[in-house]
């Protein structure tokens, strides 16, 4: 299994614990920021100059000093042959037993299609969900959902991992309460059919089959590229007759300092612009097209709306391009 994240930190930060782990390799992506000589054991460390010459055409058309160089190390970690990718951020520390769950282990299904659910009130009774939940949403969803157990077992092609600690979510919740979060050790829940829920990019697994569905978008504001990510899947996931699970935290999250007021202007685009997005993406998604050709026409569509610019649809394009060459263990 391989453990994906960047970071402009010191090798001292939670990577360090990542990497002792037992069956998991890293691909760390650097930045301009980050010191050099970088090294960790079991790690391999993607230094600016070493993203350059991997061979990857989207290296060179990413931004740099922004989160999106983590694309980098998806593609990498796919070229290492991974057999599921986990995403993670240099402030989350690994707890208890860092287990997804797999197949075979009993889960809950909750939510109704076409509607958003909070799927945080299924592991807290605290008032709290997260980043992501549209605003006029989050009174319609603070009840706990309706959570039905399941017999037959669909196939989840990611989990996402709660967060302990400060996990998460938005800056409204952290202007009006910010006071810490343990969630509640309950079985995992799996979306049902069409439900809407956002998942982030801190302690995230994703299956091969939709490996695609990794990338981060760069032309829209820090706080909305990995929710964004999240809004492009749902649809895709349903095409494919694939579902989103949600499981108790893996991962505690010690958040680097942040400006609360600048989070919420960093997130406001999700909040205007999300009911848009989800409507865009729905209505070019089809099931008789692949992962990959839907993931396309999904950014052709958000970038006729304006949501994303244009810049993203040939980003889309050179990233499924490396994709392919990294499945095959190639590069330019």
């Amino acid at each position: 299994m391989h453990l994906v994240a960047t970071t402009i930190y010191g090798p001292d930060s939670s990577l360090a614990q990542f990497a002792v782990l037992p069956g998991l390799k890293l691909v760390v992506a650097g930045d301009r920021k980050t010191p050099v000589n970088w090294t960790l054991p079991n790690t391999t460390y993607l230094s600016p100059a070493d993203q350059l010459r991997a061979g990857f055409s989207l290296a060179g058309a990413l931004p740099w000093n922004h989160y999106v160089r983590k694309n980098l190390a998806y593609l990498e970690a796919v070229r290492q042959g991974a057999q599921g990718i986990i995403d993670t951020d240099d402030d989350n520390y690994p707890q208890g037993e860092f287990r997804f769950p797999n197949p075979h282990d009993p889960y809950d299904v909750a939510g109704q299609a076409g509607q958003w659910i909070n799927l945080y009130r299924y592991f807290s009774d605290r008032n709290v969900w997260p980043r992501g939940i549209p605003l006029d949403q989050i009174l319609p969803t603070r009840h706990q959902p309706v959570v039905r157990r399941t017999e037959s077992h669909s196939r989840v092609a990611i989990w996402q991992s709660l967060a302990d600690g400060d996990p998460d979510v938005d800056a409204v919740y952290r202007l009006t309460d910010g006071s810490e979060v343990i969630f509640d050790r309950r079985p995992p829940v799996v979306l049902a059919e069409n439900a809407w829920s956002p998942y982030n990019s801190q302690a995230t697994w994703h299956d091969p089959s939709v490996f695609a569905l990794l990338y981060l978008p760069s032309t829209v504001t820090f706080r909305f590229t990995d929710i964004l990510r999240s809004y492009v899947a749902l649809p895709i996931l349903a095409a494919a007759g694939l579902r989103l699970g949600f499981c108790a935290a893996l991962v505690y999250q010690a958040r680097n300092p942040h400006d609360y007021v600048e989070d919420f202007r960093s997130e406001f685009p999700i909040y205007d612009r999300a009911q848009e997005t989800m409507a865009c993406v729905s209505s070019v998604v089809r099931s008789g097209y692949s992962i990959e050709d839907n993931l396309a026409r999904a950014y052709q569509s958000l970038a006729h709306a304006g949501i994303v610019g244009e810049a993203e649809r040939y980003r889309v394009e050179l990233w499924l391009e490396d994709l392919n060459r990294a499945a095959r263990g190639v590069a330019q």
